[in-house]
């Protein structure tokens, strides 16, 4: 039937047009509940024209005023038609005219035609023109969102039609909102794009948020091919190991998901279904099945969330049980596209809450206790000494950590305290990185002074080769000894300088053995830790 009516319009528009000054037009059927019949002029041109079919682009008459006329389904001729429309199609442009609105005038929504004279069949080579029309007649004003780019198209109204977004080839996740509102998500919907460069198409909202038939995404090509986007449900999670348990086995519903997941690491953030109710098992590492499986908890995601979920504490603890804790606001980048966003995480059992200031400057993180996830704080992406102090305490620093972020710019990162303060493993303080690397911050002043023995250390060359000179002045007479360490904390080499009196020192350092990279130095007395980086190339 489809063929049929399509065939007799390219038929009725070519004797039409004849001679005739001319427009291009698609038409989209977005009207739900009715199947029609369109007449133009009088004369039939759409037969058993059904609910989100289209027509492909065909001339039409321009310049000239033409009564377009909507009748239900297997109408006998025009003088069934339910309404009429004058229109005059302006020579040379390009038209989409969709039909809209119910037979009725529910929701206050009139059966209509909405035409917009900026359509397009083609674009640019490489990319694809998509513009978005609101046909829904019960759903409000929307914002529509990239799950991973961002904002698309705002405070969208009814009727209304966006100019084209000229995206490249790919899939897009495609999540509608309330405009303005950011929450909850109407739906999520999936466009593949990749093959359809050099195409535009219109991508057009259609049936009732509350009735039957239900919301949904549609594009319609240029050809008349009209495509379902598929409603997609799902969010972003990070799982990060921190309970001094050790190495352990994750299932997920029975299945193993992660093999010998070890203490202080992280997965990246990834893509898990959404509203569905899963459960996450934990066994020792080199489990030999599900059976080995220690303690589980039942998850559920909700779309559009991002998820940062870390295993603590420890399985025979009554006070501090093996449990997950979860932080469903997280980050996978800075909300505002530059800096650093920062989140810290409490997940040493025996320590008491703590603050987290800037040396010198401001509180980050204030009174954060065991379990607790502090909210995100920008920063911009430089290098910061960080001291740790008891909560509402912050002349007492407990410990202070060199924090190098000047690389992380435009990235978000969660920092975990780690390990326990009065057994092994101890205390550290660790980062997690949403691509799913985890390091250790650099103790920077072990003590609550900051007069170390040691002080204006300098180093040459930098990048070294085989020997590094380092060059510092011993304020007092102590023991020294260095380590160096890779940025992911693991120490490479360490050594022992024995006792300095007071003056200017000059010592070398054999690094031979180092790979080309970067490293960080630390030169240790029973003050603290003086640290500094640098470079091998081979």
């Amino acid at each position: 039937m489809k063929m049929r009516a399509l065939s007799l319009l390219m038929f009725l528009v070519a004797v039409l047009t004849a001679g005739a000054q001319n427009a291009r037009v698609q038409i989209i059927h977005n009207s739900p509940g009715l199947v029609a019949d369109v007449y133009l002029d009088g004369a039939i041109l759409l037969n058993d024209f059904a609910f989100r079919t289209a027509t492909p682009y065909v001339d039409v008459p321009a310049d000239v005023q033409v009564e377009v006329a909507v009748a239900p389904g297997n109408s006998i001729d025009v003088s069934d038609a339910i309404a009429t429309f004058p229109v005059t199609f302006e020579s040379g442009k390009t038209y989409t005219v969709m039909a809209a609105g119910i037979v009725g005038n529910q929701f206050d929504r009139p059966f209509t035609l909405f035409i917009d004279d900026n359509a397009q069949e083609t674009s640019a080579d490489g990319v694809v023109g998509v513009s978005v029309i609101h046909g829904s007649p019960d759903a409000p004003p929307v914002d529509v969102y990239e799950r991973f780019a961002g904002l698309l198209v705002s405070n969208l109204n009814y009727g209304e039609v966006t100019p084209y977004l000229e995206l490249p080839g790919g899939t897009y996740y495609l999540d509608v909102l309330p405009a303005g509102q950011g929450d909850p998500i109407v739906g999520t919907y999936e466009a593949g794009l990749s093959g359809l460069e050099g195409t535009a198409l219109r991508v057009f909202a259609s049936g009732f948020l509350i009735n039957n038939p239900g919301l949904g995404l549609y594009a319609a090509l240029p050809d008349g091919t009209v495509i379902e986007l598929p409603e997609t449900r799902f969010a972003e999670v990070q799982l990060i190991h921190n309970s001094p348990e050790g190495a352990v086995d994750l299932y997920i519903d029975d299945d193993l998901a992660i093999d010998n997941f070890q203490f202080r690491s992280a997965t990246p953030f990834e893509i898990a279904e959404a509203g569905f109710l899963f459960t996450i098992g934990v066994a020792p590492a080199d489990s030999e099945g599900p059976d080995d499986i220690l303690v589980e908890f039942p998850v559920s995601f909700q779309n559009g969330k991002i998820y940062t979920v870390i295993a603590g504490g420890l399985l025979d603890s009554p006070t501090t049980p093996f449990t997950l804790f979860v932080n469903d606001e997280a980050r996978t980048r800075a909300a505002s596209g530059s800096g650093v966003d920062l989140a810290l995480f409490h997940g040493s059992p025996d320590a008491p809450a703590v603050d987290v200031q800037v040396s010198s400057g401001p509180v980050l993180f204030d009174d954060i206790a065991y379990g607790d996830f502090s909210d995100y704080v920008n920063v911009p992406a430089s290098s910061y000494v960080l001291e740790l102090t008891p909560a509402d305490d912050n002349s007492t620093v407990l410990i202070s950590y060199l924090a190098d972020i000047s690389s992380l710019d435009g990235q978000a990162a969660t920092v975990f305290a780690s390990g326990f303060l009065g057994s092994m493993p101890g205390f550290e303080t660790w980062v997690a990185l949403s691509d799913g690397v985890t390091f250790p911050l650099t103790v920077f002043v072990s003590t609550s002074e900051q007069n170390l023995a040691v002080e204006s250390l300098v180093i040459w060359p930098n990048p070294a080769v085989s020997e590094l000179s380092m060059q510092f002045n011993m304020r007092e007479a102590t023991a020294i000894t260095y380590r160096v360490r890779d940025l992911s904390g693991r120490m490479i080499l360490s050594g022992d300088l024995g006792r300095m009196d007071i003056g200017e020192r000059l010592e070398r350092l054999d690094v031979n053995a180092l790979s080309s990279g970067m490293y960080l130095l630390e030169i240790i007395s029973e003050q603290g830790i003086l640290t500094t980086k640098f470079m091998v190339q081979k």
